[in-house]
């Protein structure tokens, strides 16, 4: 175990180290800040996604705990579900374009960007 984690350590530094350059900063500080929205999954608070973070110019924002109902992907999820208990599938290929059509149909709506922003806002 203790090889694995210096072996992780090592390829951690790497990653921050090819992110760190100079261009690639100056370059990305340029660019309109991305923001990007998590649970509290602890991998999604680690140092390095932090430090790659800090350094790509993406700005995050962490749901509060136990907050299922803020977080847009749940909802997703939520719809999909109830869209798709209608079906009996014959074959996992025609499940997965099924999921993909209603997925794509449900996040390309203006209404959903809408009605999640102004959630998020009225919380926060």
């Amino acid at each position: 175990p203790k090889k694995h984690t210096n072996i992780e350590n090592i390829q951690k530094e790497i990653i921050i180290k090819l992110l760190n350059k100079d261009n690639i900063i100056n370059n990305l500080q340029n660019e309109r800040k991305l923001v990007v929205v998590l649970d509290n999954y602890s991998v999604h608070k680690a140092n390095l996604v932090i430090q790659a973070c800090e350094i790509l110019n993406i700005k995050l924002i962490h749901l509060p705990p136990h907050s299922p109902h803020l977080n847009p992907i749940e909802q997703v999820w939520k719809s999909i579900k109830k869209y798709m208990a209608y079906y009996l599938f014959d074959t996992i290929k025609f499940m997965e374009e099924l999921f993909e059509k209603e997925f794509y149909r449900i996040v390309n709506r203006d209404s959903y960007y809408k009605n999640w922003i102004s959630k998020f806002i009225m919380v926060n």
